[in-house]
């Protein structure tokens, strides 16, 4: 990491932010679970959360949420919530063909 402190200004201010926990984003599989049945797996877990006021079919968590069961039987998918920005934008309709150019596999 230190090799970009003479690159990135106010370094330590960088480095800290970066070593500090940041929020998990969720988004919920609605194929397999509905928001309630999520948020109340969340519930026995102790996870706390938040909703995402602009997307319906995110959460904002204050831990990590990878070893629940709702996680490893696919509920949610731990996602960044920006990811969920183009669905939005775009809006497809089901009879709309989409060509997916994203390189890398995974949840989109």
């Amino acid at each position: 990491m230190d090799r970009y402190k003479e690159i990135i200004p106010k370094f330590e201010k960088f480095k800290r932010k970066i070593e500090t926990e940041q929020p998990h984003d969720i988004r919920i599989n609605d194929i397999k679970a509905s928001k309630d049945t999520v948020k109340n797996s969340l519930n026995k877990e102790g996870i706390e959360f938040e909703e995402r006021e602009w997307n319906e079919k995110f959460l904002k968590l204050n831990s990590n949420p990878s070893k629940t069961m709702a996680h490893w039987t696919g509920e949610f998918y731990i996602q960044e919530s920006s990811s969920g920005i183009p669905p939005l934008a775009l809006n497809p309709k089901p009879q709309d063909d989409i060509f997916d150019m994203c390189a890398a596999p995974g949840s989109k």
